[in-house]
Formats: C-alpha cells, sequence, structure tokens
C-alpha cells in the first residue's frame, strides 16, 4: 500500500548503569510528501 510503511528497530542504552532496549515495529504514513508516525508495537 503506497505511503505506508513499517520500520522495524532495536535501540540499546544505559540508565543508572542498567542495560536498557527497546524492539518497536513503527508504522509511518505519508501525507503530502511528508512521512508521520503512526504507533507502533513494543517487540519482545
Amino acid at each position: 500500500m503506497p505511503g505506508h510503511k513499517e520500520v522495524e528497530f532495536v535501540a540499546r542504552s544505559r540508565l543508572a548503569g542498567r542495560g536498557q532496549r527497546l524492539h518497536e515495529r513503527s508504522r509511518f504514513v505519508r501525507e503530502e510528501g511528508y512521512w508521520f508516525y503512526v504507533d507502533g508495537d513494543l517487540l519482545a
């Protein structure tokens, strides 16, 4: 479906010395030439 895309990513960081991990599949829609974040699902 044109104008709709998904991106899956993993982000890692440290907070107070402890490792953090975020794994998400994000959905975007293109409107008038610009991409906008719609929503995302957190993955294990």
